[in-house]
C-alpha cells in the first residue's frame, strides 16, 4: 500500500497517529526477510504503537505480536511438526507469552474453531470488497453474527473504511481506508 500511495513508513505513521491506533499491523509480501526486519525497526522508531507482523512467525521476535491468515496457520503446524491447530497456539503462547496473537476468519465454521485457540482476537472478513487483496467472499452484514459468536475480540477487516460501525465488533482494520483522502 506504502508504494502504491508513494509513502515512506514515517509519512504513514504520521497519518496512522492521528486516528490514535490500538495496533499497526505490518504486511510485506515482496521484501526480503533482511528489508522486513529493517522496516520493522523503522516502524517501531516513529511510534510507540504495537506492531504486529502479518505471517513472519520467525519476526516475531522483532514485533509486539502475530497475525496468521489460514493458510499460513497451515504452513506453521506443519513446519512446527505440531499435529493440531488448537497446540500450535498453546505452545507459540507459551513460547511468547507477552506477544498478541490474531488469526484471520471467514466462515463460521473458522470462528468456532478459533473459539478454542488460545489467541487474543480473531480477524473477520472480508467486510466489503477491497483492493489491498484478492477476496474470494463479501460478508457485509453477516459480519455481526459472526463476531457475535466469537469468543475472542473481533476485529473487521477487508474493505473497512474509517468512521464504519459494525456490531458486536471491538475494531477496525483500515488499510487503504486510512489515505482515501490522500
Amino acid at each position: 500500500m506504502l508504494v502504491r500511495y508513494g509513502l515512506s513508513i514515517s509519512e504513514f505513521v504520521k497519518i496512522a497517529q492521528k486516528y490514535d491506533p490500538m495496533y499497526i499491523q505490518y504486511r510485506d509480501k515482496s521484501n526480503n526477510t533482511d528489508r522486513i526486519i529493517e522496516n520493522i525497526k523503522k516502524l517501531k522508531s516513529y511510534t510507540m504503537t504495537k506492531i504486529i507482523i502479518n505471517d513472519f512467525f520467525e519476526l516475531l521476535p522483532y514485533c509486539d505480536g502475530l497475525h496468521l491468515g489460514q493458510d499460513d496457520i497451515d504452513k506453521l503446524q506443519k513446519k512446527l511438526k505440531i499435529s493440531k491447530k488448537q497446540d500450535l497456539f498453546k505452545i507459540i503462547k507459551k513460547l511468547h507469552p507477552d506477544k498478541i496473537f490474531g488469526i484471520s476468519t471467514k466462515t463460521e465454521q473458522q470462528i468456532l474453531q478459533a473459539n478454542r485457540f488460545d489467541i487474543d482476537y480473531i480477524g473477520i472478513g472480508a467486510y466489503r470488497d477491497t483492493t489491498t487483496k484478492q477476496v474470494d467472499s463479501v460478508l457485509g452484514e453477516r459480519i455481526s453474527y459472526m463476531a457475535k459468536i466469537s469468543h475472542h475480540k473481533t476485529c473487521a477487516i477487508g474493505g473497512v473504511k474509517l468512521g464504519d460501525y459494525i456490531a458486536h465488533i471491538d475494531y477496525l482494520a483500515i488499510c487503504s481506508g486510512l489515505l482515501a483522502d490522500f
